[in-house]
């Protein structure tokens, strides 16, 4: 994680279990524009594969996010929107991230 005056960049890697009780893995590097002194607003380019999406098959997704930082925790969320073929349930995600780098 880099914080700029105007934003900070990030890069990701997590599991959790997805909405087809599928373990899922993703991996991403992203940007987001600070709003406020703790709201943080943009996306990330994400890599992900999971049983219950897209077939099972890997695919790469810009994914939007929202984070209220609280230091040490960022607490996150994202909408991720049904894609006929890929993703047939819309589905909102929340999130921790305890940042490693500072």
């Amino acid at each position: 994680m880099i914080d700029y005056e105007r934003g900070t960049t990030f890069a990701e890697l997590g599991t959790f279990e997805d909405s087809g009780r599928a373990w899922a893995k993703f991996a991403a590097l992203g940007y987001q524009f600070k709003v406020g002194s703790q709201w943080k607003m943009g996306g990330a380019l994400a890599v992900m594969n999971s049983k219950t999406y897209n077939g099972g098959t890997t695919f790469v997704a810009m994914i939007p996010l929202i984070t209220y930082d609280l230091g040490r925790i960022k607490l996150n969320a994202t909408y991720l929107p049904r894609v006929p073929g890929y993703n047939e349930i819309a589905a909102f995600a929340f999130y921790i991230s305890i940042p490693i780098v500072r």
